[in-house]
């Protein structure tokens, strides 16, 4: 959120368009670290990136706060007692990864990314069509679409 609002400090702009280029990031941010979420549940393969990697360092990521929060207690009491107890076995990261899919944790934190974006692109609304308000949505569209 820093890094946008600084841009448009940086060139005197009105206090309405560096409060929204500092929502702008903030939106950003949320998107990019809810991929960042997502990539844990996917094979490390493809992303570059130890999957489960988040969970191992004891980091709860917004697919698994939804599947723990939205299924039902006999079947996270497993779950909860594996990250409890800090037991990150292969096996057992495998099981809430399959856990965390089937219940639809990455489908929700997708649709949450979705949802910032929307907020974001209405953000720069204010803003008339521009070389500069392009780019910004050209990135906002790499954050979304990104592999790793």
């Amino acid at each position: 959120a820093f890094c946008t609002q600084a841009g448009a400090i940086s060139v005197d702009a009105e206090e309405k368009s560096v409060e929204t280029l500092r929502l702008f990031g903030e939106y950003v941010g949320m998107i990019f670290q809810i991929k960042d979420d997502i990539f844990d549940y996917f094979d490390s393969g493809l992303i570059g990136k130890p999957t489960c990697n988040d969970l191992k360092e004891g980091k709860m990521t917004l697919p698994l706060i939804y599947s723990l929060k939205n299924a039902n207690m006999a079947e996270t009491k497993p779950f909860l007692n594996m990250i409890r107890n800090k037991d990150f076995s292969h096996e057992n990261l495998s099981n809430i990864n399959r856990f965390v899919m089937k219940a639809g944790g990455v489908e929700y934190a997708e649709k949450r990314m979705d949802d910032f974006k929307q907020l974001a692109v209405q953000a720069l609304d204010i803003f008339p069509d521009s070389p500069y308000k392009q780019a910004m949505l050209a990135c906002l569209d790499y954050f979304m679409k990104r592999k790793y």
